[in-house]
């Protein structure tokens, strides 16, 4: 698969048509601490992005994350998709914001969390999205390339 601006498409390939993204996508990040659990997005963005750790800056941090997701959804949108941002969704563990909801030809497709840096794929985050995997709305993760 090939590149669309400065994202490789490779790694969106469930979205483009090719094959689902492999199993370690959902609950194969970096583990999470104890203590960290935090609800709500901005929170799930803070705990994600470390900001809440010695030397984080939160303001940075979210800037980058953002111009991430902007990104990918400029790389989907390139290759055909329909994409829309921050997308909330309801699940028995509280509520979800999808960074990038896909879809083609009105169908639905599923989600993107986009990470950037040591960004963590929190367990909070796993939990439910691994519930709307169940339901049908599978949230694949996006790790920027260093």
């Amino acid at each position: 698969m090939g590149t669309v601006g400065r994202v490789s498409l490779g790694a969106l390939g469930f979205y483009l048509g090719e094959m689902i993204f492999p199993s370690t996508t959902v609950g194969g990040d970096k583990p999470q601490t104890q203590g960290e659990e935090q609800h709500g997005h901005d929170a799930e963005h803070k705990a994600a992005s470390g900001g809440a750790r010695k030397g984080g800056n939160i303001k940075d941090n979210r800037a980058k994350g953002d111009a991430y997701r902007d990104q990918v959804s400029e790389s989907l949108t390139a290759a055909g998709r329909s994409v829309t941002k921050e997308v909330t969704k309801q699940t028995p563990f509280g509520r979800r914001v999808i960074d990038i909801e896909v879809k083609h030809n009105g169908k639905t497709l599923g989600g993107v969390e986009t990470k950037t840096g040591n960004s963590r794929y929190t367990s909070s985050q796993r939990a439910k999205d691994n519930y709307l995997k169940q339901q049908g709305y599978p949230v694949n993760v996006s790790r920027q390339p260093n």
